[in-house]
């Protein structure tokens, strides 16, 4: 009796990588054959391309969460297999730098976000400067984002504050005045009028100046963002009789 001796090996088998839904539409299947005993280690870098995705392994069907093949181990297939990717969000980090001089409230760094996780840049505040907005650019005066627009984070980035010279305006009130008959040698009536600061910084004024009229105030002419002040307006003595439209010069600077 003769004895053959056979040693039996799996068989060849087909493993096909397979692009899903959020791949590019250049991502075409890829197909490997494994060992003669069947087995084959799973490549380690990304096959497909999907934005702010990794692949963290692969499953046996599309959309799976679970990775069921690790990338970097070797697995024995039995049969031909087709494969899908398990995608995972990319982490980043994001940091804000103000610079010298700057008073900044709120969060400036932050560690291993997600992609897509929507950031809001801090306060930040600076004497005798505006926030214009922020750059990753060093140097840029052009902002990529503003001073408090929140954005989705797709990217490692350090933002640098943009500082201008802050602008202001003054909003003025002015009333008609009028003078009338007998009030040759008398001052009349005095009126008011509102100073209303409509511009994004404190500003004080150093001085109001006419040359037919007298002037007090409310309070310090140093007030923040919408503060009214009430000017008291007085006409010199006499003025004709007349209805009088005054132009009062304002010199203010901001504070």
């Amino acid at each position: 009796v003769s004895v053959m001796s056979v040693s039996a090996y799996a068989a060849v088998r087909n493993v096909i990588f397979t692009p899903d839904d959020y791949c590019l539409p250049t991502d075409v299947a890829i197909e490997m054959a494994t060992a003669e005993n069947g087995k084959l280690t799973i490549p380690e870098d990304d096959l497909f391309t999907r934005e702010g995705y990794y692949i963290a392994g692969w499953a046996n069907r599309k959309g799976a969460t679970t990775v069921q093949r690790q990338p970097g181990k070797t697995y024995t297939f039995s049969v031909n297999t087709v494969l899908y990717p398990v995608w995972k969000k990319n982490k980043y980090d994001c940091e804000f730098i103000a610079g010298d001089g700057a008073t900044v409230t709120g969060t400036t760094m932050y560690s291993q976000k997600d992609y897509n996780t929507s950031i809001t840049p801090p306060v930040a505040t600076k004497p005798d400067y505006v926030l214009l907005g922020w750059t990753t650019v060093v140097g840029s005066d052009v902002p990529e984002i503003g001073p408090a627009e929140t954005f989705q984070l797709k990217k490692n980035s350090v933002f640098y504050a943009i500082w201008g010279i802050p602008k202001f305006e003054i909003s003025v009130n002015t009333p008609s005045i009028k003078v009338k008959d007998n009030c040759f040698k008398k001052p009349v009536a005095s009126a008011t009028f509102d100073i209303i600061n409509t511009g994004n910084q404190k500003i004080t004024v150093e001085a109001l100046s006419s040359s037919n009229y007298t002037f007090s105030y409310s309070s310090s002419l140093t007030f923040g963002m919408n503060d009214v002040i009430t000017v008291t307006v007085t006409p010199v003595e006499n003025l004709p009789v007349g209805s009088y439209d005054e132009t009062f010069v304002i010199n203010g600077s901001d504070g």
